[in-house]
């Protein structure tokens, strides 16, 4: 587990390369990071990456898991906002066949009184994030991506791209 700013050295250390014997560009590349405003350990993997002997590759795995450690308190305000919207547009949107809707006025109303959710901060604490992931075949971009567990969408979860530290997109 790291919770640190590493050099490459120090992640190469800490981390695992997976190799696809099959098609070695699309190997990978996994480490643990402590991320406080989560509150866990989570497992980031750079996806696409040919080697750990090529520099560029490793100084921007090395770069971008550095982004990922910095994400700081400021971000949570708004990926709590996100994350209720995701929230607000899947129980607006799908019909949930473990939800009673007799007897309420909606369909909505329905899906909401089920969840019980009623602010972006529970939305939030019952969101859990299981992996960040990124593309190293896209050299030079701050950009990485958070997926979630949730219970309103158990199937797909929600995906959160960040780019150069603010949202990019969320499905």
């Amino acid at each position: 587990m790291v919770g640190k700013f590493l050099n490459v050295k120090d992640l190469i250390n800490a981390g695992l390369f997976k190799p696809n014997e099959e098609e070695p560009s699309n190997s990978s590349f996994e480490i643990s990071v402590f991320l406080p405003g989560f509150k866990k350990e989570v497992k980031v993997v750079a996806c696409n990456l040919v080697s750990l002997d090529l520099t560029e590759q490793m100084s921007y795995v090395a770069e971008t898991v550095n982004s990922i450690i910095s994400f700081g308190a400021k971000d949570y305000v708004w990926l709590k906002e996100v994350i209720w919207k995701h929230y607000e547009s899947c129980i607006s949107n799908i019909s949930y066949a473990m939800v009673d809707s007799e007897g309420g006025d909606n369909e909505i109303d329905a899906n909401r009184k089920y969840f019980n959710i009623s602010s972006p901060s529970e939305a939030f604490s019952l969101a859990s994030l299981e992996v960040i992931w990124f593309d190293v075949s896209f050299l030079g971009v701050d950009y990485f991506n958070l997926h979630f567990s949730c219970p309103w969408e158990t199937e797909h979860g929600v995906m959160i791209g960040i780019s150069e530290g603010k949202l990019d997109y969320y499905e």
